[in-house]
This record gives structure tokens, C-alpha cells and sequence, in this order.
């Protein structure tokens, strides 16, 4: 996953293709579950939100913007910010870093997170609350692809406790309604912070291009070329 992309009336095969760490189910578009479908889903069953953006910018400068904590920020209603500890000298797997959120739902609330992939203009993950039973995983992954970057963000809820959980514990009945909302939810967000970095991504290439128009169907610079 992916096997092949499009462009226009071309399809050709993706360029790369990595080998499966895990499986993960698609319940329905940008819905994800980790376990085995069911006709009712549960935080035992890994529900989650996958959603992606083609960028036409290099993976290094998507990368910058990815592992800049605060980006998503400007993008999101509910991630207000977040901070690395002060024990931290250098960002990569094990160093965490403190967010900031905040729902309607749930209130505000800190947490900390613990980097659990750091792979250089290609992975950036994280576990939420607790290492071995985390309130939810997040990542994101970069794939260099004909004129750009593929990034994708992805979230599995659970298994740990969270705010959800304790919500659910309190309408148990309404399990499955509490999680596809709150997919819906993430969905939003994460939608809008994976397109937001793609404006911020290719906004430099914007504004040289603006800056050195095409005359006579040449360009002036290399501007039409992914930076």
C-alpha cells in the first residue's frame, strides 16, 4: 500500500513500495482499524483515521515542516502546541515532548509523547500518554514520489485509557457511535493539517514562480521544478 498512483489518464506503479510492519483495515475511506473488522467497532479493535496529501515540494522540506511541533497548530482546532522536555538535547526516538489540546468534549488537557520512530525525511511517530499502553499512536510518513512528496498522517486510539475511554465506560452502549465520531473528528484535523503543510510546503515555489512568470512558454528559472 500503495500499489499504483494516477495522473491524469496515466497509471503507473508506485515507485516503492515497503514492507508491511503491520496490517492495518480500511472500515470505510480514511477510517482505519488495527484488529480484525467487526460490524461494531471497539478501542480493543484499533480504530484510527489514515488521510494524505501529494505535495510538490522535496521530502526535506516537508520533513522540517512535519517534525516542527507547532505547525499543525495553525491548522487544527483541537492540537493547541507542544514542547520538547527539557531533558531533551536532540529530537529522535525516546526524546518527548509535552501537547497541548483541547475539545469540547474532553476540556484541556496535557500529555506527554514519546517518539517512537525518527527516520530522516521519511518517518516520524509517536506514542501518546504511556509507552506500553498509549491513549493513542500517532505518525506520519513521507514518500518521495514523481513530482513531490506523498505525506501521509495516521492515528490509532488506544489500547490505553484516555479521555474517549473514560466517556465510553459511562455509555458503554454507545461504544461505536462515541468512536466513528471521534474518527470524524481527527479526520477533520488531520485533513487540514496535512494540507496545510502542503500550502507551507509549496508556497516558496508559489512565490518564485509569481516572482518569474513564463514568457514565451519557457521559464525564466527553475522554478516549475520541485524544490
Amino acid at each position: 500500500f500503495p500499489v499504483a498512483y494516477t495522473k491524469g489518464t496515466d497509471f503507473k506503479p508506485t515507485s516503492k513500495r515497503y514492507p508491511a510492519r503491520e496490517i492495518t483495515y480500511f472500515d470505510r475511506y480514511s477510517r482505519t482499524i488495527a484488529g480484525v473488522r467487526s460490524d461494531s467497532a471497539t478501542v480493543a479493535d484499533g480504530p484510527g483515521v489514515a488521510v494524505e496529501a501529494e505535495i510538490k515540494a522535496l521530502p526535506e522540506k516537508v520533513w522540517a515542516l512535519v517534525t516542527d511541533l507547532n505547525v499543525p497548530a495553525q491548522f487544527s482546532s483541537e492540537f493547541q502546541g507542544a514542547v520538547w522536555r527539557e531533558d531533551v538535547t536532540e529530537p529522535g526516538v525516546g526524546a518527548v515532548f509535552i501537547g497541548t489540546n483541547r475539545n469540547d468534549r474532553f476540556g484541556e488537557w496535557q500529555v506527554p509523547c514519546y517518539v517512537t520512530e525518527w527516520k530522516v525525511e521519511k518517518e516520524f511517530a509517536w506514542s501518546v500518554g504511556d509507552l506500553d499502553q498509549p491513549a493513542a499512536q500517532w505518525r506520519y510518513t513521507l514518500e518521495k514520489v514523481p513530482g513531490g512528496t506523498r505525506l501521509r498522517h495516521l492515528v490509532t486510539l488506544g489500547p490505553g485509557p484516555s479521555g474517549l475511554t473514560h466517556i465510553m465506560n459511562s455509555m458503554p452502549d454507545r461504544e461505536a457511535e462515541i468512536i466513528a465520531r471521534r474518527q470524524d473528528d481527527l479526520k477533520t484535523n488531520m485533513q487540514a493539517t496535512v494540507d496545510g503543510i502542503k500550502v507551507l510546503a509549496e508556497a516558496d515555489r508559489v512565490e518564485r514562480r509569481n516572482r518569474f512568470p513564463k514568457r514565451d512558454g519557457a521559464n525564466v528559472d527553475a522554478a516549475d521544478k520541485v524544490r
